[in-house]
Parts: structure tokens; C-alpha cells; sequence
């Protein structure tokens, strides 16, 4: 049942009016006056449902059931009507009713294949996330695969470094075990000798230089005594000049100089001695390492270098003693000869040689 059935070809006028048939002719009138403002094509009111079709039904059974006439003819056949009628519309129920059922039916085949499609969709997310999963997972698997081969790799080197290590260690320590004594006796007396030659040329060196301060020293006494020789005789034959001259500030300035000139020539002599000490200490830390390797110093070296080397040491010693005795003059000759602290200059000279 596709389409509507088809309504009866005689229309129910009582129906179409909202009446029954013995309904008298002022409820007709009130009816059809009801039917008429409802229906009208131009009907505004509130309520109002516009249809030309049922308003020309509204006015054909208003022409009928007004007539007596008419009417009385109508209700003759007016049973087979309203049983028509009647038939009309529980066919029409029945065709509303199925039709809302294949509406509800198409509603709902409609929900489930959206549900289906959703669970799909669904199904296909959940089997793409399990598939991710499954990547990420193998992915982050096959890493900690590499990075513990990796470090497996690291830690084998390692152990074959070390290893390479011990046994390195072993063979040293088995050769100089092997060779240690005879090496350490002759490294032994190799080293004593050159020391002390080393000591016996230190000694003549600084004998040397001693004996040459001594007679920087004296000739500078010489010269200072002759200084003092000649301005004790012009203190005792001064030249005639104003006795005025000369006055106490004169003195005071000559006594102050002569302060300051102690003072710096005390200076120079703590700053020479310090330097000294300083030299004298590198001096000795510098034996001490070159002590140190040559005990360390392989057996296979030469007798040509052990003596290059015995060489530039004593070089150096020689230069230190060298900068150490100019550092001592040049201080002696910028002090003042009429500066008190001549005495101390010279007194730190001496013992400076003393000392070398």
C-alpha cells in the first residue's frame, strides 16, 4: 500500500460540517459560517486554515443540508455514505499507520547502518592505533636493541683495553724487575759522578765570580776613599766664598737626600737578595727534576747526551751567577758615594760572594 486510498465519489456533508444528521438548520447555519472563516482562500483570522477545496465542500453541503428538500433525498442514501466513509477512513488509519511504520522501520535501519558505519570507523581507528602501537612499540624495542649492543661494544673495548693494559704492565714490570738491578746500580754512580762534577764546576764558577766582585769591590773602596780623600781637603781649604751662602735649609735639603738615598740603596740591596733567594730556589727545584729524570731516563741513552746536557746546566748556572753579580753592581753604582749607605751596598756585595 503505496498510496493513499482513494476517498468515496460522495461526499459526507454531515462530516464535512462537523455535524450529525439530525442536527437542525441554525446549527447547519452555525457551521457552515464556522467552515467558511476557517477555509476561506483570504481568510486572516487567528486559527484559520486557507483551502479552496474544502471551502467549496463546506459550501456545496451547506447548499444541500439547507434545502429540505435536498436533504431529505440526501438522507435516503446517507447510510451507504457513512458506511463508505466509514470504510474510507479505516482504510486511511491503516494506511497512516503503516506509514508511519515504514518510517519508523527506515529510521531505524537508517540508525543501525550510521552505527554500523560509526563501529567501522571505529574499528578501523582502534585497528590503526593497535597498528601505531605495534610501530612505536617494535620501533622503541629494536633501539633499546642497538643501544644495549652499543654499549655491550663499549664495554668489550674497554675490557680489551684494559686488558692490553695489564699485560702491558706485566712485561714492564717483568723487564725491569729483570734488568732493575744492574740498571739502578750503574744509573746510580753515573748520577753521583756527574754531580759531583757539576758541584766541582759550580764552585770554580762561582770562586770566579767571587774573586771578580772582590775586585770590582776594591777598586770601587779605592775610588771612594780617594772621593773622601778630596772633599776632606776642600773641607779643610774651602774656597773663599760668602760664609752666607750656606744656610740651614741648604743642609737640612743635603741631610734629606742623604736619607733617601739610604733608603733606596737599602731597598735595591732586600730586592737583590730576594731575587737571589728566587734564582737560588728554581735552581734547586731544576736539579731536583733533572735528578728525577735522569732516574727515569732509559739505560740506552748515550754518554754524548748525558754530557749535553750536563752541559746546558752548568750554562745556566754559570748565566744565573752571571745576572745575579751585574744586578749587585749596577745597585753599588747608582748609590750616591756621599750617601751613608755606601758601607751597606758594599757590605751586601761582599757577602753576596761570600754566599755564591
Amino acid at each position: 500500500m503505496n498510496n493513499a486510498p482513494t476517498p468515496p465519489d460522495v461526499l459526507n456533508f454531515y462530516a464535512i460540517l462537523g455535524l450529525n444528521q439530525c442536527a437542525p438548520r441554525d446549527r447547519i447555519e452555525t457551521a457552515y459560517t464556522s467552515a467558511k472563516r476557517k477555509y476561506h482562500p483570504q481568510s486572516q483570522l487567528i486559527g484559520a486554515e486557507p483551502n479552496e477545496e474544502k471551502f467549496k465542500e463546506a459550501g456545496l453541503a451547506y447548499d444541500t443540508l439547507s434545502n429540505p428538500r435536498l436533504r431529505a433525498k440526501y438522507d435516503l442514501n446517507y447510510h451507504n455514505v457513512r458506511a463508505l466513509w466509514n470504510a474510507h477512513n479505516v482504510k486511511l488509519q491503516n494506511w497512516i499507520r503503516q506509514k508511519q511504520q515504514d518510517e519508523e522501520r527506515r529510521a531505524r535501519l537508517e540508525a543501525q547502518r550510521h552505527k554500523r558505519a560509526a563501529n567501522e570507523v571505529r574499528k578501523k581507528e582502534a585497528e590503526a592505533g593497535s597498528r601505531r602501537a605495534a610501530q612505536a612499540e617494535a620501533e622503541i624495542r629494536k633501539k633499546r636493541e642497538e643501544e644495549a649492543r652499543l654499549r655491550r661494544k663499549v664495554e668489550q673495548e674497554q675490557a680489551d683495553a684494559q686488558r692490553a693494559r695489564a699485560r702491558h704492565e706485566k712485561r714492564l714490570r717483568e723487564t725491569m724487575t729483570s734488568n732493575g738491578n744492574a740498571f739502578r746500580d750503574g744509573a746510580n754512580q753515573s748520577l753521583r759522578e756527574r754531580w759531583q762534577a757539576a758541584q766541582e764546576r759550580t764552585r770554580q764558577r762561582a770562586k770566579a765570580a767571587e774573586e771578580a766582585n772582590n775586585q770590582a769591590a776594591r777598586e770601587r773602596l779605592r775610588k771612594q776613599q780617594e772621593d773622601d780623600e778630596n772633599q776632606q781637603n776642600e773641607r779643610t781649604n774651602p774656597p773663599a766664598e760668602d760664609p752666607g751662602d750656606e744656610t740651614e735649609d741648604t743642609e737640612r735639603a743635603r741631610q734629606k737626600g742623604f736619607a733617601e738615598r739610604q733608603r733606596a740603596a737599602d731597598q735595591r740591596e732586600q730586592r737583590v737578595f730576594e731575587e737571589d733567594r728566587q734564582r737560588r730556589a728554581a735552581a734547586a727545584e731544576e736539579r731536583l727534576h733533572g735528578h728525577e729524570r735522569s732516574l727515569k731516563r732509559p739505560a740506552s741513552l748515550g754518554r754524548e747526551e748525558e754530557e749535553e746536557e750536563e752541559e746546558e746546566e752548568a750554562e745556566r748556572e754559570a748565566g744565573s751567577i752571571s745576572i745575579q753579580t751585574e744586578i749587585v753592581t749596577s745597585a753599588t753604582r747608582k748609590a750616591d758615594p756621599e750617601c751613608m749607605g755606601y758601607g751597606n751596598v758594599q757590605t751586601a756585595e761582599l757577602s753576596y760572594a761570600n754566599h755564591a
